[in-house]
C-alpha cells in the first residue's frame, strides 16, 4: 500500500510539473461525485482498490453517457491486465511500476488523440 501512495504522490508530482491540475481520491465511492462537480479531462486509476475495482469504476463512467466520454488509464500490478483494456471499458491499462514514463505517454496520447478527432 505504501508504494501505491509514493506512485500516487510521484505521479501528482510530475503532472503538476506538467501543469496539469490534480485531485487525488482515496475513497473510491467519492470517484462520480468529483467526476459530476468538477468534469475531469482524465481519470487515473488502480485496478484493485479497498473495497472496489478501478475496472468497475470505469464501466460505470464508460456506461453513463454524461462521463463516457472521459479517458481512463487503469493502473495495474499484473502485467497480463495491460492486454485487456476493452475488458474493463477503459482507454488504456498500464501496468504500475516506478517510471512514470509509460503514464506520462499515454496520458499526452490521449490528449492528443481527443485533440485530433473532429466534434
Amino acid at each position: 500500500m505504501s508504494s501505491d501512495r509514493n506512485l500516487l504522490g510521484l505521479l501528482k508530482y510530475e503532472l503538476s510539473l506538467r501543469n496539469y491540475t490534480v485531485l487525488a481520491e482515496d475513497d473510491p465511492y467519492q470517484t462520480f461525485v468529483h467526476i459530476n462537480e468538477f468534469a475531469p479531462d482524465l481519470l487515473i486509476v488502480d485496478l484493485i482498490l479497498d473495497e472496489y475495482n478501478g475496472g468497475a469504476i470505469s464501466h460505470q463512467v464508460k456506461s453513463n453517457a454524461q462521463m463516457n466520454d472521459i479517458p481512463i488509464i487503469v493502473l495495474s500490478d499484473y502485467e497480463l491486465e495491460t492486454r485487456y483494456a476493452s475488458r474493463f471499458g477503459c482507454d488504456m491499462v498500464i501496468q504500475k511500476t516506478e517510471d512514470l514514463h509509460p503514464v506520462i505517454d499515454a496520458i499526452n496520447h490521449l490528449f492528443l488523440e481527443r485533440e485530433l478527432m473532429p466534434t
